[in-house]
């Protein structure tokens, strides 16, 4: 039977996957947020720059850190409306 990792193996695990997780909104924090701008980026980059199924993978996580800081993107996007501001990553 085989054996169960255990614990601490299954969260060091976790920990080496997190900094691949939300590599969109990652850029997207750093070039103007935009509401749900990480998958945005996500999708547009698997389409026309790398074509491959890595970075599509990231659009789960992408979602989920996109939803956590949608109080902080639609902060920018009020600004933005507001003053006409356009964001860095506008393609």
């Amino acid at each position: 039977m085989p054996l169960a990792p255990s614990l601490p193996v299954k969260v060091l695990a976790a920990a080496l996957l997190i900094p691949l997780a939300g590599c969109g909104s990652i850029y997207n924090l750093a070039t103007g947020p935009q509401v749900y701008g990480g998958v945005q980026h996500d999708v547009w980059a698997f389409h026309h720059v790398c074509k491959g199924q890595v970075l599509i993978m990231d659009v789960p996580f992408s979602a989920a850190v996109d939803t956590g800081l949608l109080p902080l993107t639609a902060l920018f996007e009020l600004v933005r409306w507001m003053t006409g501001w356009a964001p860095v990553g506008v393609r």
